[in-house]
């Protein structure tokens, strides 16, 4: 008994609440964690600071954007009008914090979007085929190639029409 008392009065001495503390508010320590706040507070506002003034110079560049200037620019390309409409209004978001820009088929999908691909597009373009009637499996093989929203449209147009009816 004496034997574990005297073991109990070793392991209190050393872990003492004293100790830790000192041990904590060393300078080193001190030092560090303030530089790494100050890092971390700078970083977080030069973020905030890009994105608001990237936003705002996207939203006066589209003003005015609308449907139509999507879909007349997708005229190159083969696309028909109601598939252009349903990824238009996929790639709109609902909530205008997200995107608040209207949408170009020239839009990369990571940077303007925010969809990661492939597996997060095949996803979204699954859910997306499934609204719209033709239920099926996506790949991420099959969309890796793509890379903007008028990508998307014509890989949509593409598989609409090679689906049996």
């Amino acid at each position: 008994m004496a034997r574990h008392r005297i073991l109990w009065n070793r392991l209190q001495q050393n872990l003492t609440l004293g100790r830790v503390i000192r041990a904590m508010l060393d300078r080193q320590f001190l030092f560090i964690a303030l530089t790494l706040t100050i890092v971390g507070v700078i970083l977080s506002a030069s973020i905030r600071v890009r994105v608001r003034l990237r936003s705002g110079r996207m939203l006066r560049e589209r003003a005015g954007e609308t449907f139509d200037t999507f879909f007349a620019s997708l005229a190159p390309r083969t696309v028909d009008e109601s598939i252009a409409r349903a990824v238009y209004d996929a790639f709109l978001p609902e909530s205008r914090a997200l995107a608040p820009w209207p949408v170009r088929p020239s839009d990369r999908l990571w940077k303007e979007r925010g969809v990661d691909y492939p597996e997060e597009l095949a996803e979204f373009l699954e859910v997306f085929l499934g609204r719209r009637g033709h239920p099926g499996p996506v790949s991420p093989r099959e969309v890796d190639a793509l890379r903007t929203v008028g990508d998307v449209a014509v890989w949509v147009h593409d598989r609409l029409n090679t689906l049996p009816a």
